[in-house]
């Protein structure tokens, strides 16, 4: 309605995906007794103080979160993405190349893998989906999909994109937001523009 009326639509996702936790405990839940609500909540509370007492909770720099080291084969391709040569397992200088699912872009955003976000593209932007996060001895990177714009609907905040197989990377540091998305029946994306980028 808010994006009828006014062409614009507040960026409100934020807490979308703790809609996960819920449904976890949620599903394992047999007897629906007059505590059940109380029994869900306090396994999503639990779940919260959990989290916030991890070690990096509050650690807001750009990065991988929970990186852990590349696999093998996965190591071999990030290498030859970013053109540096591997070096042997007794080497000293051996890369540090690390993997995780999601990686923060900023002090304020993160992302996870298969996300659709907006990536710094000369002066403007481009749309295109996550679909690998890594970094090389420090310096965080996202292999993505970079999609093609096919027009903007006027007066909105929707965007069309045609979908494209080829990769780049790119520093995570260029990500400037995680977008919501579709995906319609001929394979075209529509995203919904955040108002800082909707002009």
């Amino acid at each position: 309605d808010q994006l009828t009326r006014f062409g614009r639509l507040l960026n409100c996702f934020c807490l979308e995906r703790k809609h996960r936790w819920a449904t976890r405990y949620a599903t394992e839940i047999q007897n629906t007794s007059r505590a059940a609500s109380t029994s869900l909540l306090s396994e999503v509370l639990c779940h919260q103080v959990a989290n916030l007492s991890a070690p990096d909770a509050f650690k807001f720099e750009v990065g991988l979160i929970n990186g852990r080291p590349a696999p093998k084969k996965t190591r071999g391709l990030i290498l030859r993405a970013v053109e540096l040569e591997d070096h042997g397992a007794d080497d000293e200088a051996q890369l540090d190349v690390q993997v995780a699912t999601k990686s923060r872009f900023s002090s304020l955003g993160f992302c996870h893998t298969n996300d659709v976000v907006l990536v710094k593209d000369g002066e403007g932007f481009v749309a295109g989906r996550v679909m690998l996060h890594c970094a090389v001895n420090g310096i965080t990177m996202a292999f993505i999909k970079p999609f093609k714009l096919r027009r903007r609907l006027a007066n909105t905040a929707v965007a069309l994109w045609d979908v494209s197989d080829e990769q780049e990377v790119f520093e995570a540091k260029d990500i400037l937001a995680a977008v919501e998305y579709c995906v319609y029946p001929s394979g075209r994306v529509g995203t919904l523009l955040p108002i800082e980028f909707n002009s």
